[in-house]
């Protein structure tokens, strides 16, 4: 199986701004999201995946396991199951 395990460094966006403004993110709210350069640490444990974004303005942490549904959290403050 392959190591997901670790930290992951934001390199660059493609079409980032435009796919936020399809999604209903606000002018200002796009322009503050596109400063961000997360980084991203990954852990897992057997089947279950910790993912942990980090960015100046908030971490956001997303626990699962797999083939079972979760809810996420946004930067926006949004939930999606």
């Amino acid at each position: 199986m392959v190591e997901f395990n670790g930290t992951y460094k934001h390199d660059k966006d493609e079409n980032f701004q435009e796919v936020l403004a399809k999604i209903g993110i606000g002018f200002m709210l796009r322009k503050v999201m596109m400063l961000a350069k997360p980084s991203v640490e990954v852990k897992v444990e057997g089947d279950i995946w910790t993912i942990l974004a980090h960015t100046p303005i908030k971490t956001i942490t997303i626990t699962f396991k797999l083939g079972q549904e979760t809810d996420m959290e946004f930067l926006t403050g949004g939930r999606q199951r």
